[in-house]
Formats: structure tokens, C-alpha cells, sequence
């Protein structure tokens, strides 16, 4: 019979394992909805633009979150205290918000100069402008309405999202995951009646309006929250002594939060000149199926192994780091042979059934999404044991190394990108091992 104590850690870890599964497909289905309302009403095109433009917002908040995220959750669990975890949580979104801040200022000042210049003819320049700027990036997003106004809300709404991503990042380190789940799920649930009441024309900016005016009054929340803690005469001399500690996961999250989508981007900007829109929503529908699986892994690892890493004080073990990771990964594989199998199934009922593909172009995109799970324990281990220049070395090997090979190599059809994907994410996998038992021992 186990003792008390082994039964007690047994039931903390499934409870932990439970709600982590919970947010993350929380997260997802939010999501899932969101790319199915806009496929319904607006076309299959325009979800792929709306994709490209929350990419664009993934330049504010991917900083944030792939970095300073993942050091608040490692620091905090070790900082037992409150008032010290309030003052690490504040120190990392004043850190998240000057960073991101002079990307977020450009799209504001985009959808200002649309407003100034609101009629037929200025509108018009305005939203040349912008195209001027972006188009070699995202690609030219003439399914959407107003594209100057909406990169202008959607990157506001992805710096003011920083109070939010960061407060989750705290309730992580404390185990509050319900909390975690329960405002995962109401701002999903919000983002859907906004879409549901939106006039079909104005959908993308009503769904970009909302997240923008809920993160920011969750802001707001975490200013009351942190202020008694923040307002003591020691504090600008504490947030100087330890500004180097969160500063390593900064660099971390530009790389990742940089990259990762341009990367994308800058694919599906490609793959759009050399094959059309349509292979682009098809490619997207794939990642998102993908992401089902993928995300979770990930979330798992985030919300579960990375804290109780990081409790630990110590470097993980290889042995370890592989017993705990393959616990998600195994599954995972699994899963995503599932979702090859029954492909079309899935792309008719998370989109329409213009989004199935060939089970050999699935079989491209899901290997490597495979792969790329498996390489999340190798990142989430460097994380834990706060080797963040490994992490920033080994995410040029990833997104956009594909986008660069996608680029470069002339491909026939979706079946040799999906290939190139692949290739990308094997890459990936072996520079992130190596540099885990290269630099940590």
C-alpha cells in the first residue's frame, strides 16, 4: 500500500495533468469556433487572412509569452512568498510592455492615420500605407475589411493582453490552474458572442475590439492586484537587483516571439504567390488540426512538467527530463495519428470540406508537428534549467528555417511543402537534444 504522502503527490499530479488538459483545450476550442464562425460566414480565404493577421498580433504578445511567461512561471515557483511573487509579476509585465511597445505603437498609429483620413479617397491611401508596409510580410489581406484599422486594434489588443498572460503565468506557478481555466473560458466565450452578433462585414474587427477591451480591463485588474506591493520605497531598488533574471527569458521570447511568427508569415506568404490562398487555407487547416495535439503536449509541458521542473533547484536529468516528457509526447503521436487517419473528416468538421487534403499531404505537416513534440521536452528542460541562449541559437532551425526552405526550394504542390515541414522540424529536434546534453549537462 502506498503511504500517505506518495498518494497525496499521485493526486496532486492527476489534478495537476486534469486542469492542464482543460485550459489548453479550452484555449483551443475558442479557437476552433473562432476559424469555423469566420469560415462559415465570411469564406474560407478570409480565415486564412484572419490567421495571418493574429500572427501579425503574435509580434507583441509571442515576445511576452514564449519568454517572460515561461521566467515568471520558473521564478515565481520558486518564491514561495506572495508579495515576492506580486513583485515578480509586475517587474515582468513592465518588462513585457516597454519591449513590445514600439510594435504595438506602429499598428495604433496605422489605424489612426486610417481614422484621420476616414472617407473614400483617404481610406483608401491610409490602407495603401499600411499595405506598403506589411505586404511583404503578411501578403496582401484584401478579404479582410479595413486592414489598417484592424492591424491597429488587433497589435493594441495583443500588447494590452500582456496583464493577462502574465497574471495566468503567476496562477500556473501557484497551481491556481482552475483560475487559469475559468478566465481562459470566459474570454473565449466572449470572443464568440461578439463574432455571433458581429454584422458579417465588420466580423474581424468586432472579434479584434473585444479581446482588445477584455485584456484591457484585466490590465487594469492586475494593477489593483500588484500596487500595495509595488508602491514601497524598496521597490525601484529590488526591480533593478533582479531585472537581469527576468531579462535572459526577454531574449529568449524575442527569438521565439520574433520568429515564430514571421515565420509563419512569411510561409504563407509564400506558399499564397506560388500557389494561391486557397493552398494557404488548406495549410492553415492542417496546422490547426495539428495544434490540437500539439497544443496540448505543449500546454502540459508549460503548465505541468515546467513548474515541477523548475521546483526542483535543479538542471533536470536526461533520464528524467525523457521519463517525464515522453509521458506527453507518446500520446501525442498517437493523436496525431488519429487526426491523419480520419483527416477529411476532421477538415469538414472543423471548416468545410474544400480544407481536406491527400493523406500524402497530411502525412508531411503531422510528421512534422510529431517531431516538433517531441523537441518541446528538450526546450521545456532548457527553459527549466535556464539555458535560454540555447533556446534563441535553436529557433532559427525552426519556423523559419521552413519559411527561408519554402522560399528557396520550388515546390510542385502542398505535398513538397508539407515535406519541407517535415525536414524542418527533424532539424529542429536534433539541435534542440544536442544542445540540451551539450549545455546542461
Amino acid at each position: 500500500m502506498q503511504p500517505m504522502n506518495a498518494r497525496a503527490a499521485a493526486r496532486s499530479t492527476r489534478r495537476t495533468v486534469v486542469w492542464s488538459l482543460a485550459v489548453t483545450l479550452a484555449g483551443l476550442a475558442g479557437v476552433a469556433a473562432l476559424d469555423k464562425l469566420l469560415t462559415v460566414r465570411l469564406g474560407a480565404v478570409a480565415m486564412a487572412q484572419w490567421s495571418q493577421l493574429q500572427s501579425l498580433g503574435e509580434l507583441v504578445a509571442g515576445v511576452v509569452g514564449a519568454g517572460l511567461t515561461q521566467g515568471l512561471v520558473v521564478l515565481a515557483s520558486s518564491a514561495g512568498n506572495h508579495a515576492l511573487q506580486m513583485r515578480w509579476l509586475w517587474l515582468s509585465v513592465l518588462m513585457g510592455l516597454v519591449a513590445t511597445l514600439p510594435v504595438a505603437l506602429l499598428g495604433v498609429a496605422s489605424g489612426v492615420a486610417d481614422g484621420l483620413l476616414r472617407g473614400p479617397s483617404g481610406s483608401a491611401a491610409a490602407t495603401g500605407a499600411v499595405a506598403l508596409l506589411l505586404v511583404p510580410l503578411v501578403g496582401q489581406l484584401d478579404a479582410l475589411a479595413d486592414p489598417a484599422l484592424l492591424v491597429a486594434v488587433t497589435l493594441a489588443g495583443a500588447w494590452l493582453g500582456i496583464g493577462q498572460m502574465q497574471l495566468s503565468a503567476l496562477w500556473t506557478a501557484r497551481g491556481h490552474l482552475a483560475t487559469v481555466f475559468t478566465v481562459t473560458l470566459a474570454l473565449t466565450a466572449a470572443s464568440l458572442l461578439a463574432g455571433v452578433l458581429a454584422p458579417a462585414g465588420e466580423l474581424p474587427l468586432w472579434l479584434a475590439a473585444s479581446r482588445a477591451l477584455l485584456v484591457a480591463a484585466l490590465l487594469a485588474l492586475v494593477w489593483l492586484g500588484v500596487r500595495p506591493h509595488v508602491v514601497s520605497p524598496d521597490w525601484r531598488h529590488w526591480s533593478r537587483a533582479h531585472r537581469a533574471e527576468l531579462s535572459r527569458f526577454l531574449w529568449m521570447g524575442v527569438a521565439i516571439g520574433l520568429l515564430t511568427p514571421v515565420g509563419q508569415m512569411l510561409a504563407r506568404s509564400s506558399v499564397a504567390a506560388q500557389h494561391g490562398w486557397e493552398a494557404v487555407a488548406a495549410m492553415q487547416g492542417l496546422w490547426r488540426m495539428g495544434a490540437w495535439v500539439g497544443s496540448v503536449a505543449a500546454g502540459l509541458m508549460a503548465l505541468w512538467l515546467l513548474p515541477r521542473w523548475s521546483r526542483a533547484g535543479r538542471p533536470p536529468a536526461l533520464a528524467t527530463l525523457l521519463r517525464d516528457g515522453l509521458k506527453v509526447a507518446l500520446p501525442a503521436w498517437l493523436c496525431l495519428l488519429a487526426v491523419w487517419w480520419w483527416q477529411v473528416s476532421l477538415a469538414t468538421l472543423m471548416f468545410d470540406a474544400g480544407f481536406a487534403v491527400s493523406p500524402l499531404i497530411a502525412a508531411g505537416f503531422l510528421f512534422g508537428e510529431a517531431v516538433r513534440a517531441f523537441s518541446w521536452i528538450f526546450l521545456f528542460g532548457l527553459m527549466a534549467s535556464r539555458r535560454t541562449l540555447a533556446v534563441v541559437f535553436t529557433e532559427f532551425a525552426s519556423l523559419p528555417l521552413f519559411a527561408a526552405l519554402v522560399w528557396l526550394v520550388p515546390t510542385a504542390g502542398l505535398s513538397e511543402v508539407g515535406a519541407l515541414y517535415a525536414l524542418t522540424y527533424c532539424a529542429y529536434a536534433t539541435a534542440m537534444a544536442l544542445c540540451f546534453v551539450r549545455w546542461s549537462g
